[in-house]
C-alpha cells in the first residue's frame, strides 16, 4: 500500500520494540541447541556472552523478537544454551546462541573448539550499573581463548545499561573498560586482537545501532551495497538512505555519509508507524493480506522541512530515505533535475534489482544507470 502523512518530528523513541503486531517476525524462536541442525551449517553464528543478569536475553528478546523493554524485566535468568535462527533475507541470515552466564563453556563436557570455529561474532555484555571486574577477567579469558581458535571472529563489546548513567559517566566508564580490557590483552601478547566497544541501551535505539554494525560486518556484500547506495543518493538528490531489516530495525547498510543518531532513529520510527498504519488499513475485510508486501511505499513529511521516503525492497527489506521538503516539492518536467520525486523513482527502477542480488559483486549496471542531476 502506498500511505502520505505529514507529522511532527517525533522527540524521544522509547518503546521502540512494541509497536510490530506479534505474528509480524522471523517465526521460530530460542531452539535448544541440542536439539538444532548441527553447527556446521553455513550461516554465520553471533555469540552472546556475559556474566549473569548482564541483559543478553533482553538484547536479543529485544532486537530479534520486538518485546517491549519494560516486558523484559520478567524475563527469567538463562539456565541453558539456546540458538535462534535468524533468517529474514539473503542479507541478514544468521543464528544468535545465547549462552547463559553461570555456565562455564570451558567445562572438558563442551566443544568449545566446535563452538568458536564456526562463529562470526562474539558479543560480551557488560552491564555498566553494576562492578565490572569480574565482567573484564571473564572477557579476556573469552577472547583470548576464541582468538586463538579462530582469529578471524569479530569480538564487540557491549557496555550496557547505560541509560541510568550520566552522559559524563557514560564516557568514562566507556574509557575505563577499554583501557583496562586492551591493557590486558597486551600484557597477554595479544596486540592483534582488536575489540570494539558500543554504549547500550534496549530503551533505545543505541542497541539496534550496535546491532546494525555488528551484523554488516558478517555481510560479504556490505562494500557493493554501500556503493550502490552512494551511486543512487547521487542520482537522486536524497541527502541520506538505509538498507533496512524491517522486523528488527537493524540497517544493514547506508551510503558513506556520517551516520546521526537523530536520522536513524526518524527511520526507525517511519518503519514502526508504516508497518502499524498497514496492520490497521492494509489488510482486507477477512484479514487476510500483509502489512509489508511490494506494493509499500509511504511518504511522510515532518514539519521542519524533512521529509522521509520508504520503498519495499524484499519481504523483509525496506529502504529508506531522508531528503529536504524542498528539495522534494521543486516542481519541473520529469526530464530536467527539478523533478526529484521522479528522480527517485527512476533511480528506485535502476538499483532495486541490483540490491536485492546478494551475489553481486561488481556496479556496472548501477554506474550506466541515467543520472536525474
Amino acid at each position: 500500500m502506498s500511505i502520505q502523512y505529514e507529522v511532527e518530528p517525533l522527540a524521544d523513541s522509547y518503546g521502540v520494540a512494541d509497536s510490530f503486531p506479534k505474528d509480524f517476525g522471523y517465526g521460530e524462536e530460542e531452539a535448544d541447541i541440542e536439539d538444532s541442525p548441527t553447527p556446521s551449517d553455513s550461516k554465520p553464528r553471533i555469540l552472546l556472552m556475559g556474566l549473569r543478569r548482564s541483559g543478553k536475553s533482553s538484547i536479543q528478546k529485544v532486537v530479534f523478537h520486538k518485546m517491549s523493554p519494560n516486558e523484559t524485566l520478567f524475563l527469567e535468568s538463562t539456565n541453558k544454551i539456546y540458538k535462534d535462527d535468524i533468517s529474514s533475507s539473503s542479507f541478514v541470515n544468521f543464528q544468535i546462541w545465547d549462552f547463559p552466564g553461570q555456565v562455564d563453556f570451558f567445562d572438558p563436557t563442551f566443544d568449545y573448539e566446535m563452538i568458536f570455529r564456526g562463529t562470526g561474532a562474539l558479543i560480551f555484555v557488560i552491564d555498566a550499573q553494576d562492578d565490572y571486574v569480574e565482567a573484564l577477567g571473564r572477557l579476556h579469558l573469552t577472547v583470548s581463548r576464541a582468538y586463538r581458535v579462530n582469529p578471524e571472529i569479530n569480538f564487540e563489546v557491549f557496555i550496557h545499561k547505560v541509560d541510568g548513567l550520566s552522559d559524563d559517566h557514560k564516557i568514562e566508564t566507556q574509557r575505563d573498560i577499554h583501557q583496562r580490557a586492551n591493557d590486558d590483552l597486551a600484557d597477554a601478547s595479544l596486540e592483534k586482537l582488536h575489540l570494539s566497544f558500543y554504549l547500550t541501551s534496549i530503551y533505545d535505539h543505541s542497541i539496534f545501532e550496535a546491532f546494525s554494525k555488528v551484523v554488516q560486518k558478517l555481510i560479504p556484500q556490505l562494500p557493493t551495497l554501500e556503493n550502490l547506495l552512494n551511486i543512487f543518493i547521487s542520482n537522486s538528490g536524497i541527502e541520506k538512505a538505509f538498507l533496512f531489516d524491517v522486523v528488527s530495525k537493524i540497517y544493514i547498510a547506508t551510503d558513506s555519509s556520517p551516520v546521526d543518531m537523530q536520522s536513524y532513529e526518524l527511520c526507525c520510527d517511519m518503519i514502526d508507524v508504516v508497518i502499524d498504519v498497514s496492520c490497521i488499513y492494509g489488510l482486507k475485510e477477512d484479514g487476510s493480506g500483509s502489512a509489508y508486501d511490494k506494493e509499500s511505499m509511504a511518504i511522510i513529511k515532518l514539519n521542519n522541512t524533512t521529509v522521509l521516503y520508504l520503498k519495499e525492497v524484499t519481504k523483509f527489506l525496506a529502504l529508506v530515505c531522508i531528503l529536504r521538503e524542498e528539495s522534494f516539492e521543486r516542481k519541473g518536467k520529469p526530464s530536467t533535475p527539478a523533478f526529484p520525486h521522479y528522480c527517485i523513482k527512476q533511480s528506485l527502477n535502476s538499483f532495486l534489482p541490483i540490491i536485492v542480488q546478494s551475489s553481486v559483486t561488481s556496479l556496472p549496471q548501477a554506474q550506466n544507470a541515467d543520472r536525474c542531476q
